[in-house]
Formats: structure tokens, C-alpha cells, sequence
């Protein structure tokens, strides 16, 4: 989703303006959609790094002022959504699963159909040429990411096997 809405913004002489990075692997999952995904970026002229697994999320994610969490499949929590909104990034990411019990639509994030490449394409445009919206949104997702913190979270869970 993400490499097709790339495609998109080269045709719309948007390409130059993005840089890509795509983190993880495909180890535990399907290794001819990795294949796949090298072949698609291939064709591209938008900048993309590959990492492969990063072993530090945090060091990556500050380097960067967007993340894209397009999984096609409801993720029970997603943990790299929490991550990137304590990040201060923008977050955009699948409406379902964990993704739409932390992300406000708009407001503190962005949330899209999965496999919507040109929802993604309009939204990533639209980022792109609003740095006011850009900033509103940084800004309350560091905030709401809060929550998640580890001393936040560890409280709550004592509170709750302890009461």
C-alpha cells in the first residue's frame, strides 16, 4: 500500500518530496512478499532504505517525522503506532485493530481503510503541503502516547493484581 501510494505521488510530481524507509522483515511471515515489495520499490524513483529488523526502534523512529503502519491485517494492539506517537510522528495507520483504540482520527494521528493506496496517497499529499496540520497532530500524539509509558502502564497493572 505504502510503495503504490508512492507510485501515485511520483505521477503527481510529488515523488522527490518523500523519503521512504521500510523497517522490519518478512521472516516469520511470507517470504515472496518481501521479493515482492524489492520489486515494486525497485521500480520507483522515490528514495527508499530497506533496514531489515531494527533492534532499536526508537533511534530510527527519531529520525524520521512520519510513520506509516499499513498492515493488511487487524493488529491486536500495535506497539510501533504507540512508539511512533511517542515519537512526536505522524502516525497513519489501518482502521482496525489496536490502531483505532489509540489513534483519533485527525487528530492525533490518521487512520485509513488497509489497502487504500490512494486514501493514503491523498492524506500523504495533503501532509506534505500543511505544516500547520502536520504540527497540530505531532504535537497531541506525543501527548496521547502518554499514556502508554511504561510507568503509566506498570501503575495500572499493580493497581489492578494489587488493589
Amino acid at each position: 500500500m505504502l510503495l503504490e501510494a508512492a507510485r501515485i505521488l511520483e505521477h503527481r510530481g510529488l515523488g522527490d518530496k518523500i523519503i521512504l524507509t521500510i523497517a522490519g522483515t518478512s521472516t516469520h511471515e511470507d517470504p515472496e512478499y518481501e521479493k515482492e515489495i524489492w520489486a515494486i520499490a525497485k521500480n520507483l524513483r522515490t528514495s527508499i532504505t530497506f533496514t531489515g529488523h531494527v533492534d532499536n526502534p526508537q533511534a530510527l523512529l527519531a529520525t524520521h517525522d512520519l510513520l506509516v503502519a499499513c498492515s493488511t491485517s487487524p493488529e491486536p494492539f500495535g506497539q510501533v503506532v504507540v512508539q511512533g506517537l511517542s515519537e512526536g510522528l505522524i502516525v497513519i495507520a489501518s482502521n482496525e485493530g489496536g490502531p483505532v483504540e489509540v489513534i483519533t482520527n485527525g487528530v492525533n494521528g490518521f487512520l485509513i481503510p488497509p489497502e487504500d493506496s490512494d486514501r493514503l496517497a491523498d492524506l500523504l499529499e495533503k501532509l506534505l503541503l500543511d505544516t500547520l496540520l502536520r504540527e497540530q497532530v505531532a504535537g497531541a500524539a506525543t501527548l496521547s502516547a502518554a499514556r502508554y509509558a511504561d510507568a503509566v502502564t506498570v501503575q495500572e497493572l499493580d493497581d489492578m493484581i494489587d488493589p
